[in-house]
């Protein structure tokens, strides 16, 4: 039988290391954002802040609900929940720190090999995509 959880493309999340660091850049600068780790628990994945520059805007999740509150973005779970489906990883959730809000998270793999993280309410259209680059070290 067909594998089902391989896309279009023929690729299987369970076959991509999506574990490991990531580096996520600022679209409009080129800067870097900050670093995080996507890491495997009870067999979902969860991406931590593991660095932030010493010039980063934001340190705190001010605006966040509890229990991120006031919290130091590095360290804190940003995406939490992702399960491998149909060539991507989905069924998370993801916080934006610089507002606070929790939006619905698919992760998938870019042809260039960048990791395509987007967060949406309710359907995908509506919603916004960052893409990470995976750290050689």
């Amino acid at each position: 039988p067909a594998n089902q959880l391989a896309d279009h493309n023929g690729w299987d999340p369970r076959q991509i290391k999506l574990t490991g660091y990531w580096d996520v850049m600022d679209p409009g600068t080129g800067a870097l954002k900050f670093t995080a780790e996507f890491y495997e628990r009870s067999g979902l994945y969860h991406a931590k802040v593991i660095y932030l520059p010493p010039d980063a805007k934001l340190k705190n999740c001010q605006d966040c609900p509890e229990p991120n509150k006031n919290r130091p973005l590095e360290g804190m779970d940003i995406i939490w929940d992702l399960k491998p489906s149909s060539g991507e990883w989905s069924g998370g959730k993801i916080i934006n720190p610089e507002g606070g809000n929790i939006y619905d998270c698919v992760v998938w793999l870019d042809a260039d090999q960048s990791l395509v993280v987007r967060g949406f309410i309710k359907l995908r259209v509506f919603g916004k995509s960052q893409k990470w680059i995976k750290r050689k070290s």
